[in-house]
Protein backbone atom coordinates (compact mmCIF):
# COMPACT_ATOMS: atom_id res chain seq x y z
CA UNK A 1 0.00 0.00 0.00
CA UNK A 2 1.37 3.52 -0.62
CA UNK A 3 0.02 6.68 0.71
CA UNK A 4 -1.13 9.80 -1.26
CA UNK A 5 1.04 13.06 -0.44
CA UNK A 6 -1.58 15.18 -1.44
CA UNK A 7 -4.80 13.96 1.24
CA UNK A 8 -3.14 11.23 3.07
CA UNK A 9 -4.94 8.01 1.58
CA UNK A 10 -4.16 4.69 0.89
CA UNK A 11 -3.59 3.40 -2.16
CA UNK A 12 -2.83 0.09 -3.60
CA UNK A 13 1.03 0.00 -5.23
CA UNK A 14 -0.28 -0.10 -8.54
CA UNK A 15 -2.05 2.79 -8.65
CA UNK A 16 -1.61 5.85 -10.75
CA UNK A 17 -3.88 8.37 -9.08
CA UNK A 18 -5.54 8.80 -6.13
CA UNK A 19 -8.82 7.61 -5.88
CA UNK A 20 -9.97 9.86 -3.08
CA UNK A 21 -8.44 13.54 -4.45
CA UNK A 22 -7.73 12.39 -8.10
CA UNK A 23 -4.04 13.39 -7.25
CA UNK A 24 -1.31 11.36 -9.53
CA UNK A 25 1.20 9.01 -8.15
CA UNK A 26 4.45 9.35 -9.07
CA UNK A 27 6.04 5.62 -10.74
CA UNK A 28 8.40 5.43 -7.87
CA UNK A 29 9.57 7.35 -4.33
CA UNK A 30 13.33 7.35 -6.20
CA UNK A 31 12.01 9.18 -8.76
CA UNK A 32 11.89 12.38 -6.96
CA UNK A 33 14.89 12.72 -6.54
CA UNK A 34 15.20 13.21 -10.27
CA UNK A 35 18.35 16.24 -11.32
CA UNK A 36 16.43 19.95 -11.24
CA UNK A 37 17.81 20.31 -14.90
CA UNK A 38 15.76 17.55 -15.98
CA UNK A 39 12.57 18.64 -14.27
CA UNK A 40 13.13 22.14 -15.66
CA UNK A 41 12.69 20.38 -19.11
CA UNK A 42 9.68 18.88 -18.27
CA UNK A 43 7.13 21.73 -18.24
CA UNK A 44 5.59 19.70 -21.10
CA UNK A 45 5.31 16.88 -19.00
CA UNK A 46 3.63 19.05 -16.02
CA UNK A 47 0.78 20.11 -18.60
CA UNK A 48 0.72 17.03 -19.09
CA UNK A 49 -0.03 15.81 -15.64
CA UNK A 50 -2.39 18.18 -14.73
CA UNK A 51 -4.61 17.59 -18.16
CA UNK A 52 -4.78 14.06 -16.49
CA UNK A 53 -5.67 15.08 -13.05
CA UNK A 54 -8.39 16.71 -14.71
CA UNK A 55 -9.19 13.95 -16.45
CA UNK A 56 -9.25 12.03 -13.93
CA UNK A 57 -11.24 14.15 -11.35
CA UNK A 58 -14.26 14.50 -13.69
CA UNK A 59 -14.11 11.01 -14.49
CA UNK A 60 -14.40 10.60 -10.37
CA UNK A 61 -17.29 13.17 -10.52
CA UNK A 62 -19.07 11.16 -12.64
CA UNK A 63 -18.78 8.52 -10.93
CA UNK A 64 -20.57 10.49 -8.00
CA UNK A 65 -23.39 11.30 -10.08
CA UNK A 66 -23.56 8.02 -10.62
CA UNK A 67 -23.67 6.81 -7.12
CA UNK A 68 -26.16 9.37 -6.46
CA UNK A 69 -28.60 8.33 -9.23
CA UNK A 70 -28.47 4.88 -8.30
CA UNK A 71 -28.75 5.28 -4.50
CA UNK A 72 -31.97 7.61 -5.12
CA UNK A 73 -33.13 4.87 -7.39
CA UNK A 74 -32.40 2.46 -4.51
CA UNK A 75 -34.39 5.07 -2.12
CA UNK A 76 -37.37 5.54 -4.18
CA UNK A 77 -38.03 1.85 -5.10
CA UNK A 78 -37.74 1.13 -1.08
CA UNK A 79 -40.17 4.09 -0.28
CA UNK A 80 -42.13 2.87 -3.25
CA UNK A 81 -42.60 -0.59 -2.11
CA UNK A 82 -42.86 0.74 2.02
CA UNK A 83 -43.27 4.51 2.08
CA UNK A 84 -43.12 4.93 6.11
CA UNK A 85 -39.32 4.02 5.56
CA UNK A 86 -38.97 7.44 4.37
CA UNK A 87 -39.12 8.89 7.74
CA UNK A 88 -36.29 6.51 8.60
CA UNK A 89 -34.21 7.05 6.21
CA UNK A 90 -32.14 10.94 6.68
CA UNK A 91 -30.36 11.42 3.23
CA UNK A 92 -30.40 14.88 2.17
CA UNK A 93 -29.66 15.01 -1.68
CA UNK A 94 -32.20 12.24 -2.24
CA UNK A 95 -34.81 14.19 -0.53
CA UNK A 96 -33.91 17.28 -2.46
CA UNK A 97 -34.37 14.81 -5.88
CA UNK A 98 -37.99 13.67 -4.30
CA UNK A 99 -38.73 17.22 -3.68
CA UNK A 100 -37.81 18.71 -7.47
CA UNK A 101 -39.40 15.71 -9.07
CA UNK A 102 -43.04 16.30 -7.54
CA UNK A 103 -42.56 19.77 -8.42
CA UNK A 104 -41.98 18.85 -11.54
CA UNK A 105 -44.67 16.46 -11.88
CA UNK A 106 -47.41 18.71 -9.85
CA UNK A 107 -46.55 21.06 -12.68
CA UNK A 108 -46.63 18.75 -15.56
CA UNK A 109 -50.06 17.68 -14.76
CA UNK A 110 -51.20 20.88 -14.10
CA UNK A 111 -50.09 22.32 -17.53
CA UNK A 112 -51.24 19.35 -19.08
CA UNK A 113 -54.99 20.24 -17.01
CA UNK A 114 -54.93 23.98 -17.91
CA UNK A 115 -53.77 23.52 -21.72
CA UNK A 116 -57.22 22.08 -22.04
CA UNK A 117 -59.37 25.34 -20.87
CA UNK A 118 -59.62 27.71 -23.90
CA UNK A 119 -58.92 30.66 -22.08
CA UNK A 120 -55.47 29.56 -20.29
CA UNK A 121 -51.97 29.95 -21.89
CA UNK A 122 -50.05 27.52 -22.77
CA UNK A 123 -46.26 26.21 -22.80
CA UNK A 124 -42.93 26.89 -21.30
CA UNK A 125 -43.66 29.48 -19.38
CA UNK A 126 -46.82 28.18 -17.73
CA UNK A 127 -44.77 25.31 -16.88
CA UNK A 128 -42.07 27.49 -14.95
CA UNK A 129 -44.68 29.76 -13.08
CA UNK A 130 -46.27 26.56 -11.97
CA UNK A 131 -42.72 24.63 -10.94
CA UNK A 132 -41.95 27.76 -9.01
CA UNK A 133 -45.62 27.71 -7.34
CA UNK A 134 -45.70 24.44 -6.60
CA UNK A 135 -41.67 24.76 -4.98
CA UNK A 136 -42.50 27.58 -2.76
CA UNK A 137 -45.79 25.66 -1.96
CA UNK A 138 -43.67 22.67 -0.90
CA UNK A 139 -40.78 25.01 0.96
CA UNK A 140 -43.89 26.21 3.43
CA UNK A 141 -45.13 23.25 3.94
CA UNK A 142 -41.36 21.51 4.90
CA UNK A 143 -41.08 24.43 6.93
CA UNK A 144 -44.36 24.56 8.87
CA UNK A 145 -43.54 20.50 9.34
CA UNK A 146 -40.21 21.49 10.79
CA UNK A 147 -41.49 24.53 13.04
CA UNK A 148 -44.08 21.48 14.54
CA UNK A 149 -41.78 19.03 14.82
CA UNK A 150 -39.18 21.07 16.84
CA UNK A 151 -42.32 22.25 19.30
CA UNK A 152 -43.14 19.12 19.46
CA UNK A 153 -40.05 18.08 20.83
CA UNK A 154 -39.68 21.10 22.89
CA UNK A 155 -43.02 20.24 24.20
CA UNK A 156 -41.92 16.43 25.23
CA UNK A 157 -38.84 17.79 26.52
CA UNK A 158 -40.82 19.96 28.73
CA UNK A 159 -42.99 17.17 29.56
CA UNK A 160 -41.00 14.89 30.74
CA UNK A 161 -38.76 17.46 33.06
CA UNK A 162 -41.52 18.16 34.80
CA UNK A 163 -42.92 15.11 35.36
CA UNK A 164 -39.87 13.44 36.86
Amino acid sequence: MKKCNNCGAMMNEDAKFCTNCGAAFTETESNQNIDTSENSNSDSNENQTSQMVQNVSNAVKSVEYDKVAKGYWKYFLMTLKNPSTSFTVTDKINGWIQFVLIAILNSLVSVSILTIMPTTESGIGLFFKLFFVQFIINVAGIGILFIFLVCQIKLDGFQSDTCS
